[in-house]
């Protein structure tokens, strides 16, 4: 139980929700209500509060995970739609110019895949791909997200990486994964757009602007594929 509320209190550190720092915190110090309740029970003979502390910590417990799964994508565990738009809405409303870069990213002939494979085969591709995007950014203050259906967003700080190495990492990721427990390969089509040399940007602003570099990348891949089918 120590060692879980010590990981739970590091990873606060580099959690950028407050209602994710809160949930974090609530696990850190779920021992300290038990351990008051005893330590009050020895001091006071004939006190019967331990099991009460322990049943109250374990009911603050069960409230934060209910709201960590109204927060997060049910199939793949990662952040959901509503969750990166309050995220994207908390960067806007600190009223101060953020270095940001935003990345969206698009599971190439993920309808192939589910009119091919059946769509168990698709949900083992949107998990696989999640795997892929966190493997990717572990070592970054990332924030990862689901937007839907096939597509997903990073959102991080211009000071971790540039958008052309943080879409690297995610190639490179797909690359060695190589259709890997799933049975067949996964690429993505990717769009970045940073605050870079710009002013009065908004992160809705450059999600906006991800998306449409996304589709561009999409079509590409899309032609260089019926190129390569006529040759």
């Amino acid at each position: 139980v120590i060692s879980a509320s010590v990981l739970a209190l590091r990873r606060r550190k580099f959690e950028s929700l407050a209602d994710r720092r809160g949930e974090l915190m609530s696990i850190s110090f779920f021992p300290v209500i038990p351990f008051i309740g005893g330590a009050t029970q020895t001091l006071f003979y004939g006190l019967s509060i331990l099991w009460p502390c322990v049943t109250a910590a374990i009911l603050i417990i069960y409230v934060q995970k209910g709201n960590q799964a109204i927060s997060q994508d049910f199939l793949t565990g990662m952040n959901n739609r509503g969750t990166l738009d309050r995220f994207l809405q908390s960067l806007a409303d600190s009223g101060t110019e953020r270095a940001l870069t935003i990345l969206m990213a698009d599971i190439n002939n993920f309808k192939e895949i589910n009119d091919r494979f059946g769509h168990d085969a698709g949900d083992r591709a949107l998990v696989r791909a999640a795997d892929i995007f966190r493997s990717a950014f572990s070592d970054t203050p990332a924030f990862l997200s689901r937007y839907g259906g096939d597509e997903f967003v990073v959102v991080l700080p211009e000071r971790a990486m540039s958008g052309g190495d943080a879409a690297a990492r995610i190639e490179k990721g797909f690359e060695k994964a190589d259709g890997q427990d799933i049975g067949f390969s996964l690429s993505v089509s990717i769009g970045a757009a940073s605050t870079a040399g710009r002013s009065g940007i908004t992160p809705a602003d450059l999600l906006r602007e991800a998306d449409i570099d996304m589709y561009d990348a999409k079509s590409a891949f899309h032609g260089a594929v019926s190129a390569k089918r006529e040759a």
